[in-house]
């Protein structure tokens, strides 16, 4: 049975070393403190030196191994979606482009060869549905990701966020592809 570490490796591996800027754990760490309600409100009631003091502490608590491991998770899953999402977009761009041109293409081109237009059809219809059903695992991908990002407080480059805008779009022009 795999321990805990050598899961956290794993998933750590899988992310393939694609990151987005401030995605580290030091800059996760920071961010929560400062940005979390509940570590503001207590960090709010201290002043000066104090308040830096306080800070570094709850900085100590949230690099303690099981905060880390928690937190590392979270940025692997950002980091494995997001190279999902950049390299399925592109895909799933190329394949829109791809069975477009091939619904235009007839069936047969030699004379005396009568075309099916039902196997036609069906074919026309399966590359629709499974660029459609890709789209749903496009959109897993990025839910998840902006799930993982809310639960450390780290907040998304407009680039990832504008996926969103080119996810729908890409889905609109499936649903164009005539069948």
């Amino acid at each position: 049975m795999a321990t805990l570490i050598q899961m956290q490796s794993a998933l750590t591996s899988l992310s393939g070393g694609t990151s987005l800027p401030g995605l580290d754990f030091d800059n996760i760490v920071r961010n929560i403190v400062e940005t979390n309600p509940e570590y503001k409100t207590i960090l709010d009631t201290y002043d000066g030196e104090s308040r830096s003091n306080q800070k570094q502490k709850m900085i100590d608590y949230l690099s303690k191994p099981s905060s880390k491991a928690y937190i590392d998770s979270q940025i692997s899953i950002i980091e494995i979606n997001y190279s999902n999402l950049t390299s399925g977009l592109t895909q799933m761009q190329e394949g829109i482009i791809s069975a477009t041109a091939s619904n235009a293409i007839p069936p047969a081109i030699a004379t005396g060869i009568a075309p099916n237009p039902v196997y036609e059809l069906i074919e026309n219809k399966t590359k629709k549905n499974m660029l459609l059903t890709a789209t749903d695992g496009l959109t897993l991908c990025l839910s998840n990701l902006i799930q993982s990002a809310l639960n450390i407080y780290f907040v998304l480059p407009d680039e990832v966020l504008n996926m969103i805008n080119i996810l729908g779009a890409l889905k609109n022009s499936i649903k164009q592809i005539p069948v």
